[in-house]
């Protein structure tokens, strides 16, 4: 798929594209680069970057990397460390496959902000979902 077809594909995931605002960058199988413009609606009561903001850009990361592919696929567990606030108002999460069995994949999402510091770190088991014959 080319990255028009990928983002027509993933426009009904509204809550990651209309709600949150992330948009697809780049994408192919076993990857993507996802990004994000902060404003208000992304901050916390204390003013930072709200937790959901970046596991929506990791979950949203992986499903466009894992399902390029033509294998539907969804996420079976998802391990999130958090390290850093972010500086600036641009964030870009990064999915990566590391690992591919019959059923199973194993991605590992970075998050970063402008100036490159990891903000958060991800390791995500996805499922194969077997396509449903009619």
């Amino acid at each position: 798929m080319n990255i028009e077809e990928v983002r027509e594909f993933f426009k009904n995931d509204r809550y990651a594209t209309d709600t949150t605002g992330i948009r697809i960058e780049e994408a192919d199988e076993g990857m993507s680069r996802v990004s994000l413009i902060l404003d208000e609606r992304h901050k916390n009561a204390l003013g930072h970057v709200m937790g959901a903001v970046y596991t929506t850009m990791i979950d949203f990361a992986f499903a466009v990397a894992s399902n390029c592919g033509g294998t539907p696929t969804v996420t079976l567990q998802t391990s999130v460390s958090f390290m850093h606030s972010a500086k600036g108002p641009a964030l870009e999460a990064r999915a990566e496959r590391i690992n591919e069995t019959g059923k199973t994949c194993v991605y590992r999402v970075s998050v970063t902000d402008e100036d490159g510091t990891l903000l958060t770190q991800a390791v995500i088991t996805g499922y194969k979902v077997r396509k449903e014959s009619h």
